[in-house]
């Protein structure tokens, strides 16, 4: 795969670092274009990380004329699905279920236990343990924030003001 990716242009160097071929911005209106243009309108897979309507849009305009693979980190906007619904499979992933255990929420988001994704978790993270101190894995930056549990409850809240760009937040927590 040829891993091509939209960010805001502050962040093209740091996707770039991770291993990026082309950085788009994610801000342009031609965006979409831009993306069927460079891969020659043969693009096949696309993860869309933000899930929002305007990501999915995106995501589907992106693809090329003989559809592909979509995945969301949420369940994307259905009637942006239907647009392609005959070229496009669509699906979206829950993170809990990599603990293998039913995950006891509402509706969609309902899951019964999956071992197997439990072994296929435990499999990656043992090959992430031998390459981070190899430097093989370049761990996203990170911004180490005060206020352990309370803190991380205000950064929650914090996130849906102004979400973080280019780091993820992380509160320690003092244990016992």
């Amino acid at each position: 795969m040829r891993p091509i990716t939209t960010c805001a242009p502050a962040h093209f160097d740091l996707v770039t670092r991770f291993g990026a071929e082309k950085v788009f911005d994610r801000y342009s209106p031609t965006v979409a274009a831009e993306i069927r243009e460079y891969t020659g309108n043969e693009l096949e897979h696309a993860l869309d990380c933000v899930t929002q309507v305007d990501t999915t849009k995106m995501c589907y305009e992106a693809l090329g004329r003989a559809g592909g693979r979509y995945v969301a980190l949420e369940p994307p906007n259905p009637a942006v699905l239907q647009t392609r619904s005959h070229t496009v499979k669509a699906s979206w992933v829950l993170a809990f279920t990599v603990f293998g255990l039913e995950v006891p929420l509402d509706g969609e988001y309902y899951r019964e236990a999956r071992p197997d994704e439990r072994a296929l978790n435990a499999q990656g993270l043992r090959i992430m343990e031998r390459l981070l101190p190899l430097g093989q894995i370049d761990p996203h930056p990170v911004r180490i924030l005060p206020g352990g549990l309370e803190g991380a409850v205000k950064g929650v809240e914090a996130i849906g003001v102004q979400p973080p760009s280019g780091y993820k937040m992380v509160y320690p927590i003092d244990t016992l």
